[in-house]
């Protein structure tokens, strides 16, 4: 793997985690399923 496209996936994964914080905080439900599922 490219050092780019590695560097590419952490950031995506870094916003992944910070958009489901967002969703979470938002939606109680989806806080409870996604607690669940990690």
């Amino acid at each position: 793997m490219t050092k780019p496209l590695r560097l590419g996936i952490a950031g995506l994964g870094t916003v992944g985690v910070g958009v489901i914080k967002i969703i979470q905080e938002k939606n109680p439900f989806w806080k409870h399923v996604l607690g669940n599922k990690s």
